[in-house]
């Protein structure tokens, strides 16, 4: 959104992907997809107003 228009925006992270993924082997911590994934999160999150973050118990 930040990017595109120039809005705040607030990201709502429920699992924390690809750790997940590369955690339960389903797929290999060094595949390209996974690097991609981390990229992306990377954007999105440094240019966000506010992380929330849910945890389960």
């Amino acid at each position: 959104m930040h990017l595109c228009f120039g809005i705040p925006y607030v990201c709502l992270l429920y699992d924390l992907y690809p750790d997940i993924a590369v955690e339960l082997k389903v797929v290999p911590a060094r595949h390209g997809l996974v690097k991609l994934w981390h990229w992306l999160n990377k954007q999105v999150w440094k240019k966000r107003k506010v992380l929330l973050c849910s945890v389960l118990p």
